[in-house]
């Protein structure tokens, strides 16, 4: 919709929906549960989300008015297997399954592990997730507003967004790796719970920026579907898999497995710093 300029925070601000979602769902949930019906909160919330897709769907004009002059000077790029198997998708595809992996680690886990680290109870342990949420509330606003100034005023070799995902996913390593082995107190776990939220979502954020600036529109969704086929691996390790590691060994074992993963990630996005941003068609 917005492609370079303004893109990264129209994403981002997107992108905190997932925040606020996760904030007001539990409460309302509960609220409609205990005072009229537990299926309520499915029923109110699909219905929602029919109405404001329809909307969306009839009434969002498919690009800004500041692009359509650009239109037709736009040249389409045919298919080709090579946008898939290359340099850019492999790196930012493992990048991806890492931060899902984490993430959903986090915000399934994390309170049993504050309850285990710290000795709190589970009121207590829920404030931490809370603060967690928070700082991807903050970071996916921030990393968008990041993206963008490095896009408008720095000339990158790679992709402008690989270096605020970088930032993000370097915070949020360094915040997992806090909590595991620092052995914070209260006040330091939260902080390091809100880092791990910052870095998390922040690094989210820019996943759906590259891939739309990598190719033409009209195979972003291709692309995006094979991101999303590795970030649904992540989610699906951070759970059954994840469940029964913890059980073979602990859940501190179990964290230390996503503090030492989470560097690759941090790596790969280094990585996209140094490798073109733009797909290229090849010529025969």
């Amino acid at each position: 919709y917005q492609r370079r300029v303004r893109g990264g925070r129209i994403w981002s601000l997107v992108s905190t929906s997932m925040n606020a979602g996760s904030t007001i769902t539990p409460v309302l949930a509960d609220f409609l549960a205990i005072y009229l019906s537990w299926s309520l909160s499915f029923t109110l919330t699909g219905t929602v989300d029919l109405l404001l897709g329809a909307v969306l769907l009839l009434y969002l004009p498919e690009t800004s008015v500041s692009n359509k002059t650009t239109q037709g000077a736009t040249e389409t790029i045919s298919w080709q297997w090579d946008m898939l198997f290359n340099s850019f998708m492999f790196t930012i595809c493992v990048s991806y399954f890492i931060l899902t992996f984490g993430l959903i680690s986090m915000s399934t886990w994390g309170q049993m592990l504050f309850m285990e680290k710290l000795g709190i109870d589970t009121l207590h342990a829920g404030v931490m997730i809370s603060v967690y949420e928070v700082g991807g509330f903050c970071g996916s606003t921030a990393s968008g507003f990041l993206a963008d100034f490095v896009a408008k005023n720095f000339k990158t070799r790679g992709s402008a967004r690989s270096y605020s995902g970088a930032l993000c996913s370097g915070i949020s390593c360094t915040s997992i790796a806090a909590i595991q082995y620092l052995s914070p107190s209260l006040s330091g776990s939260k902080i390091c719970a809100f880092g791990s939220g910052f870095g998390f979502y922040g690094t989210m954020a820019m996943y759906g920026l590259l891939t739309r600036e990598y190719v033409a529109k009209e195979h972003a969704g291709t692309l995006t579907a094979v991101m999303g086929v590795c970030s649904q691996l992540g989610g699906f390790c951070a759970g059954v898999p994840f469940a029964r590691f913890c059980q073979n060994y602990s859940l501190e074992e179990g964290f230390n497995l996503v503090a030492c993963l989470l560097p690759v990630g941090f790596c790969c996005f280094c990585i996209l710093m140094f490798i073109d941003g733009k797909y290229k068609e090849k010529t025969e």
